[in-house]
């Protein structure tokens, strides 16, 4: 079983990361590397919500926006999240090295290794990270 964000592609899973740090930034709140690492492994709508429960951000949010975050600021940056997930994929889907050598060998009698797929990232963000895989040599489907 792989899990594509931070396992097979993008070491340190910078790409959700920074698709965080930048939805914010778009909101006129900063946050830090830090904070939007902290909810990893949670759903996004949930990690969004997590990052806003903090009380060095909901300040900062409030500084900017006068309010407090809501269940519709919420929605509005879980919408926002696929998109700038999809822009952001390019710089974030490279192979890790080693892993297209190693997975490939695998799949070779006598190991006849099968991969399985799990990721926080929605579908679509999956299926472009397999298509970069297969790009770069991981045949999943082969």
């Amino acid at each position: 079983m792989f899990d594509w964000g931070g396992t097979v592609t993008d070491c340190g899973v910078f790409g959700t990361i920074y698709t965080f740090v930048d939805l914010f930034k778009e909101e006129g709140v900063e946050i830090t590397e830090d904070e939007a690492r902290a909810p990893m492994g949670s759903h996004r709508r949930l990690h969004i919500a997590m990052i806003l429960e903090k009380e060095a951000v909901k300040k900062r949010w409030v500084a900017a926006k006068g309010t407090e975050p809501n269940e519709d600021d919420i929605e509005r940056l879980y919408q926002k999240f696929v998109p700038q997930a999809l822009s952001s994929l390019p710089k974030y889907s490279n192979v890790i090295e080693g892993v297209s050598e190693t997975v490939n060998q695998l799949k070779k009698p006598p190991h006849s290794l099968k991969v399985g797929s799990t990721t926080g990232y929605p579908k679509q963000v999956l299926n472009n990270l397999l298509n970069a895989a297969a790009r770069q040599g991981i045949l999943i489907n082969s």
